[in-house]
């Protein structure tokens, strides 16, 4: 029987070491996550970090320590903040020990396809340091930024589609006509996932936006990693559409985030327009006029917050700034450790 240790958060300005504490027993594999909303200015939006492996975390029992896994592991980080060269298109897959095996590390990071070449590298360089940081111990685990994602692991990874673990977030101000914002987001998010599935091995990102009124446009981006097939990018992206009513119905905006695709949708322009360069798609026919439009703002950016809980945990919810947070119950993947 296993203790499973469930990752507190913080609040940047006080400790930046998380803190641990024990909650229920498990069998199998350790999961935990750790969540957050909210930046401070020149800081970059920390939205979650993840760990898969097998527990104990305790320093002196650690898996890796000492281990010529760590030691890829370590290598294949270094090699990311090495890099005086950025690349063009925000994706990077990288190995460290050779062959095949349990000590291989493989790496797969990606940026947001509107982010420059210098932010992007600058997110994932944060993501490196965070990630050992947060996750010292675990032989797999991914972070999330609002610019980019970074996720290692011992096991072969690129080509291969993962829609588990995922985690939502939504904005907390409603739309004031339901039918017509629904259809609007559909025809929107199947315009732009042909278009991003339809991508190279460059870049699989497709962004737009949709006057659903005379008064209100809807804004929206989708992304997977570019190592996915047109089919398997598609498929990725068309379940995390089916998740969007069980965490974000009747809301101005969302998100859903999975390892190998990312869809969000907002009622405010948050994306770089001049960086991404999917055509603008046509309005649809006239709605019904609407009295006033909607008063709807971005999100603070004043604060950050982080809460953490375990994947054992049934589905919770938390309200943070004007968006919430929900961690999906998915299985904990088995002997990854190994």
């Amino acid at each position: 029987m296993v203790t499973i240790p469930l990752l507190l958060g913080y609040t940047r300005g006080f400790s930046r070491k998380p803190f641990i504490f024990y909650s229920g027993q498990a069998t199998k594999t350790l999961s935990a996550i750790q969540l957050a909303k909210g930046v401070k200015k020149d800081e970059e939006t920390f939205l979650a970090a993840l760990q898969l492996d097998e527990p104990p975390m305790e320093k002196e029992q650690a898996p890796l320590e000492n281990s010529t896994y760590e030691a890829n592991l370590d290598s294949l980080l270094s090699s990311f903040s090495s890099s005086n060269t950025p690349n063009d298109h925000g994706f990077y897959s990288i190995s460290s020990g050779g062959g095949q095996g349990s000590d291989v590390a493989n790496a797969i990071a990606l940026c947001r396809g509107d982010v420059n070449s210098g932010a992007c590298l600058e997110c994932i360089n944060t993501s490196t340091t965070e990630l050992r940081n947060r996750c010292p111990n675990q032989r797999e685990a991914i972070i999330w930024y609002d610019n980019c994602m970074l996720r290692y692991t011992n096991r072969s990874i690129f080509g291969v589609v993962e829609t588990n673990p995922a985690f939502f977030m939504w904005n907390a101000n409603n739309v004031t006509n339901v039918d017509v914002f629904n259809q609007a987001l559909s025809d929107l998010l199947d315009r732009l996932i042909s278009n991003a599935s339809s991508g190279n091995s460059l870049g699989k990102f497709a962004t737009g936006n949709y006057s659903y009124s005379a008064f209100q446009k809807l804004y929206a981006l989708v992304q997977c990693t570019p190592d996915l097939t047109a089919l398997s990018c598609s498929s990725c992206l068309s379940q995390a559409v089916t998740l969007i009513p069980q965490c974000c119905d009747r809301k101005q905006g969302g998100r859903v985030v999975s390892p190998s695709c990312y869809l969000r949708f907002e009622s405010y322009d948050f994306y770089d327009p001049t960086a991404a360069d999917t055509p603008l798609l046509s309005p649809p026919p006239p709605a019904p006029p609407t009295p006033e439009p909607p008063l709807s703002l971005p999100p603070s950016n004043d604060t950050t917050t982080t809460i953490g809980m375990t994947f054992y945990l049934s589905a919770l919810f938390y309200q943070v700034n004007d968006f919430f947070l929900l961690l999906l119950p998915f299985p904990c993947s088995q002997d990854r450790g190994k």
